[in-house]
């Protein structure tokens, strides 16, 4: 039985009312009054006779009326508006509510094509991603601000873990691991002069080193460093959340943007290195395969195939 546009707009708002009313009162049917409201609505945008309706309104309101066009593309807007607004409201205090509130954007049909309903959920998106992501907050090389844009950013990642917000996630901690390891490379040469003399005859001299022995000494002083030790500490258990939110990244984000690749890249570049150069669980496996899928994700990545080239001769660590 097919209805005229004006009951499906009766029930549209009939069941909105209620939807606001179950959710007042957290009721159990609440999200599936919503969907039911949405359902409506989405059904009465694309019925011509409604769109008609709302133009000879505007003419007789204003005879020069030539808003229909605005209208139709504020209405789904205002509708989604209501869960992007319940989302952020509770996306740190009620992570159950702002889901369901999250998944009915990601489900809403409210445009009169499949085209135009996916440009509305991608709008939708998008209110809720600049207020959480802090892209600001990166800006500034500070151990808080980083903790501040994970913060930020992690619960919109769980509730829709897509290549942009994996992308945001990776390069926050990129740039994290980057801060620790800059603090660890002024540490030592600040602490110990002779180690940049060291490490570029090691660099020019590979054949023919005469201060092996002294630096051998030099490293192991280094390693027994406890400030060093201490930094050292704070990035591993940093790249415990790098590696994870990489291989989420590599395995369930794609396709991948351009500038995603680069970072994703980097991302298991650091990965693989770190499986060759932490102290007591050295991966040569794990590091061939960070450092291949970093190749193969970015070939322009030169520093993981000029380290996955090293590898290549190597059968098994010392």
């Amino acid at each position: 039985m097919s209805h005229t546009w004006q009951e499906i707009h009766a029930l549209a708002v009939k069941t909105h009312e209620e939807a606001f009313d179950a959710e007042a009162k957290r009721a159990a049917n609440a999200a599936q009054k919503w969907q039911q409201a949405l359902n409506f609505w989405g059904e009465l945008f694309r019925m011509e006779e409604f769109w008609t309706a709302v133009e000879a309104r505007g003419r007789r309101l204003e005879p020069s009326f030539s808003r229909l066009a605005e209208f139709q593309d504020a209405l789904p807007k205002f509708l989604l508006k209501i869960h992007t607004d319940i989302v952020l409201d509770f996306i740190d205090r009620d992570r159950k509510r702002a889901k369901y509130h999250f998944e009915l954007i990601r489900s809403a049909q409210l445009g009169r094509t499949e085209e135009e309903c996916e440009q509305l959920r991608e709008y939708a998106r998008q209110q809720i991603y600049p207020l959480r992501f802090g892209e600001g907050l990166l800006a500034e090389n500070k151990e808080e601000n980083f903790e501040a844009a994970i913060r930020l950013a992690e619960p919109v990642h769980w509730l829709d873990p897509t290549a942009e917000t994996a992308a945001f996630m990776l390069k926050t901690y990129l740039a994290w691991v980057r801060k620790y390891e800059n603090e660890q490379v002024d540490l030592i040469r600040e602490s110990y002069p002779e180690y940049a003399e060291i490490t570029a005859k090691m660099e020019t001299e590979e054949d023919d080193f005469e201060y092996v022995d002294f630096a051998d000494e030099l490293f192991a002083e280094i390693r027994e460093d406890e400030d060093i030790q201490a930094l050292q500490e704070e990035q591993a258990a940093l790249m415990d959340d790098l590696e994870a939110a990489a291989d989420e990244a590599r395995y369930y984000c794609k396709p991948l943007k351009p500038a995603h690749r680069h970072t994703l890249s980097q991302a298991l570049y650091f990965i693989g290195r770190h499986y060759c150069t932490r102290q007591e669980e050295r991966d040569l496996d794990a590091a061939n395969d960070y450092l291949e899928d970093a190749v193969e994700i970015d070939p322009a990545n030169k520093a993981a195939a000029r380290l996955l080239d090293e590898l290549s001769d190597v059968e098994e660590w010392e």
